[in-house]
């Protein structure tokens, strides 16, 4: 009763949109998820008329796609949008082939511009950040097991967890029992400013999640020029690549992950390498400007009927410049 309930609210709340569509003169229509704003969006468009396209972020949606019919979406939509070739991927696995032609790549993307290394008076040169919300799917209680092992070797090593969410409690414990008081800060939420100051003060940063899309915290990182520890999964190695802009370990190999942070605790040199690689990294290929302008084309070329080719923008610039 309760489901039937909502998806009637949902219908409502379609037909509002609709109208307010046609009303407005519409042209097209876009949704960022997959989930029941992304049903309401393909309703509307059904009732309007009005074209509509989603992007698909993950992981969650990726867990039940047979629930949130992402089928159905990819074949109704006019193009369908995917952070990463991954997740493009995993939209592929759930549709029909005749529709691949329509799934392009946009990537979430920051402003380089914003985060930048600068030299912070009383900063701890070892300090690993690990940005993310308190829940199982981060690993985060891994971070403090690092931890604990690090500092027999790297005895000044301090690990700042910024977030807050279900297990903070149960990781404020862990840190307790392991003695690690004094060298664990847990700040709760921050606002972007704030993550970005405490970036910039830090040695590196660390994420080693279980799932993932593509995460921002690693390109705010990557953009200040700290080099990033996370794990092999889902479009990740898409955006760090292992050695040159980051280190990228196997998701819950405890021992990986102790290894690559003492490496780059060790290493100065190697931290200001990856580090220097990543900013470059995110800045031509994780940009908002350049991802918001690509989106834009997508747009305004499903519209003329003329919806652009090729899956990234750099590959439509070079279609554009054949070599010869």
């Amino acid at each position: 009763m309760k489901a039937a309930l909502w998806q009637l609210f949902y219908f409502l709340e379609a037909g509002v949109l609709a109208a307010e569509l046609r009303r407005q003169g519409a042209s097209h229509l876009h949704n960022h998820f997959v989930d029941s704003s992304c049903s309401v969006a393909m309703l509307a468009s059904h009732m309007s008329g009005v074209p509509f396209s989603f992007t698909l972020h993950g992981p969650t949606e990726l867990y039940e796609p047979h629930r949130w019919r992402l089928d159905e979406k990819i074949a109704r939509a006019a193009f369908s949008v995917f952070i990463s070739h991954f997740a493009r991927s995993q939209g592929m696995l759930f549709s029909d082939p005749s529709h691949w032609d329509r799934m392009r790549i946009v990537h979430c993307g920051i402003e380089p511009e914003r985060y930048r290394k600068v030299s912070v008076e009383g900063a701890n040169p070892l300090e690993i950040v690990f940005i993310g919300r308190m829940a199982g799917v981060k690993g985060a209680p891994l971070m403090i097991a690092a931890l604990e092992r690090l500092r027999a070797d790297h005895p000044d090593a301090r690990l700042v967890m910024i977030g807050d969410g279900p297990e903070r409690p149960a990781l404020e414990a862990q840190a307790r029992a392991a003695g690690l008081q004094g060298a664990v800060e847990f700040t709760g939420y921050l606002d972007q400013d704030q993550v970005a100051a405490r970036l910039s003060a830090a040695a590196m940063l660390a994420l080693p999640s279980f799932a993932e899309g593509v995460p921002v915290v690693l390109m705010e990182a990557m953009a200040t020029g700290l080099p990033v520890v996370t794990t092999r999964i889902a479009g990740i190695p898409e955006l760090v690549e292992d050695g040159v802009s980051g280190i990228l370990v196997p998701p819950g190999d405890l021992d990986a992950l102790v290894e690559a942070l003492s490496a780059l605790l060790a290493d100065t040199e190697m931290r200001a390498r990856l580090g220097q690689a990543g900013r470059a990294k995110v800045a031509r290929d994780f940009h908002q400007a350049t991802e918001a302008k690509w989106l834009g084309t997508l747009f305004s070329g499903s519209i003329a009927g003329q919806l652009p080719r090729t899956l990234r923008p750099e590959q439509a610039e070079a279609s554009s410049h054949p070599a010869g």
